[in-house]
């Protein structure tokens, strides 16, 4: 797991940000752009161990391992996509100022860690990863 740590949005807070911004009048919204970003950052071990909690039972098996920032470089000298990723490897991830969404929208933004998991259960559900028999008999998709 690269050392990385990313800004985390919930896809509903998105949705919620875009109905709030059309029901408001003009003068409010027009000409400016709302960042929607949770205060909390993850890393992706972060996310990883709230998927580990909540998949493992399910016969998943998120990786647990750091990867070596030499092992990033060796791997960077055939991947390009992974070159871009060095200069950013362990730093705290980019900060971001969303309170104007929260002033002027009025968005509470929803816990980061739940929405890694609920994005987690609509990739299983959707196919961008297989079921296990376990998860089958588990999810119920959100009303």
């Amino acid at each position: 797991m690269p050392a990385l740590t990313f800004p985390i949005v919930d896809v509903r807070d998105v949705a919620e940000a875009h109905l709030r911004a059309l029901a408001l009048p003009r003068e409010k919204t027009e000409g400016r752009r709302f960042i929607l970003s949770h205060e909390e950052k993850l890393s992706l071990l972060d996310m990883s161990a709230v998927l580990r909690d909540e998949f493992a039972p399910m016969g998943y098996r998120p990786s647990a391992m750091p990867m070596p920032k030499w092992f990033a470089r060796v791997g960077a000298l055939f991947l390009p996509e992974l070159h871009t990723l060095l200069p950013l490897w362990g730093r705290a991830g980019a900060s971001f100022d969303a309170e104007p969404a929260r002033s002027v929208l009025g968005i509470e933004f929803r816990d980061a860690r739940d929405a890694v998991r609920l994005s987690a259960y609509s990739a299983v559900h959707f196919g961008v990863v297989p079921q296990t028999a376990a998860f089958k008999q588990k999810w119920v998709p959100p009303q």
